[in-house]
Parts: structure tokens; C-alpha cells; sequence
């Protein structure tokens, strides 16, 4: 499907208002480009079978720090909110089409007090979208225990779709701890004899569900 994100329906990093002049499209490369992953919302279907997206919402842009699996969309749980944050400092952007972001969580986001104003010289709000979007991008240098940590979730993800479990929230962090109780390394993970196990108790939780209802 083609996706199409208007330049009206961009959300400049940090929340700021954005412009729609001619000067804000030619600039608009400088937040956005060719082989940029981002993420969006559904607006609406067009006639033609076309998408378009918006990122109204500071929740919403360009993906940093972090990988790419894809799962059967038919085990993707339902959730009232698809972006979540696990308590050891990983992300999860779990999308309804079966494309999940696993990432370091972000850190809060600081409060900005700048005006529209600065020497008496007017900022441009696509401008300063740019350096709060380099900002963000830059942060703190990755660790090796975010990295492991970020690949720990992606393989406990791998396993869930493997064997065609729910996957949701709690039980990508049932697949974790689990990994974490064995000690495990990530690529280990993924070894068959290690694959029931892990598996276990998010296979518990998927049945216990199940029953429930």
C-alpha cells in the first residue's frame, strides 16, 4: 500500500506549531527523507486504496535507536494504547499491522521553555523542529546493556511469532524474565532446546486467558 503524509499533517518535533508555506515543503527534508521508518496513524482509506497517514501527536515520527521485526497480524493483541515501555528501559512499538519497533525507552521529555522570540529575532519553527529532532536523535551513546537488552525482546518476540502465541505486552515480558532466570544471551535464545521452556509461561498466560473467556 502507498502511504501519503501531507506536509499538514506533520507534528514538528517537540510539539511545536508548524507553517505550511512554500519555504516549510522545501525544508521539510531536513525532518523527514527517502528511507526514513517512521510512525504514523491511519487517517483514512482514499478511493484509490492509498493511506493517509498523520503525525499529529509528539508520539508519533521518526524511529531511532533500535530494530525491526515483523509477526503474523493475527496475534497481535488489541490495546487500548500499542506503544509500551518495559521496566528494564526498552520500548515497544507493537503495530496493528504486525511491524513492531523495539527500542530504548526515550527519556521523559524535558520541559521547553523557549518563546517565539530570541534577541529579537523570530525563530523558525521548522528550524528549531530540526535541532530538537537532532537532539532527540542524538541523546546519550547507546550501552551494551541496551543493546542486549533491545535484542533479548526482539528474540523473545521471534519466539511468541514461531509458535504463533499472543503476543502482547506481558507476554513478550514473560519470554524475557524467563531468558533472564535461565541465563541466557540473546542469540541463545533462539537455540531449540531452549525454545519450550521460554515459552512456557507466556503459553500459560495465552490458556489461562483463553479459559477466562
Amino acid at each position: 500500500l502507498d502511504g501519503i503524509l501531507m506536509l499538514q499533517n506533520v507534528n514538528l518535533p517537540g510539539g511545536h506549531l508548524r507553517r505550511k508555506t512554500a519555504e516549510d515543503q522545501r525544508q521539510m527534508r531536513e525532518l523527514y527523507k527517502e528511507m526514513d521508518m517512521v510512525s504514523a496513524e491511519v487517517q483514512k482509506v482514499n478511493r484509490d486504496g492509498s493511506l493517509s497517514l498523520h503525525t499529529r501527536s509528539t508520539r508519533y515520527g521518526k524511529l531511532h535507536d533500535g530494530v525491526l521485526i515483523k509477526a503474523p497480524v493475527a496475534l497481535i493483541k488489541r490495546l487500548k494504547t500499542h506503544f509500551h515501555v518495559f521496566d528494564f528501559g526498552v520500548q515497544a512499538l507493537i503495530g496493528v499491522n504486525g511491524y513492531i519497533w523495539v527500542s530504548r525507552a526515550t527519556r521523559k521529555k524535558r520541559k521547553r521553555e523557549e518563546s517565539d522570540e530570541e534577541g529579537g529575532e523570530k525563530i523558525d519553527p521548522l528550524a528549531r523542529g530540526k535541532e530538537a529532532a537532532e537532539e532527540e536523535a542524538v541523546k546519550q551513546e547507546m550501552t551494551t546493556v541496551d543493546r542486549l537488552n533491545i535484542a533479548r525482546v526482539r528474540n523473545a518476540i521471534a519466539l511468541l511469532a514461531e509458535a504463533f502465541l499472543e503476543i502482547s505486552p506481558h507476554t513478550i515480558a514473560d519470554v524475557y524474565d524467563a531468558s533472564n532466570e535461565q541465563h541466557l544471551r540473546p542469540p541463545e535464545m533462539l537455540n531449540p532446546e531452549h525454545k519450550e521452556t521460554l515459552l512456557l509461561r507466556a503459553s500459560e498466560r495465552v490458556k489461562g486467558h483463553i479459559k477466562k473467556k
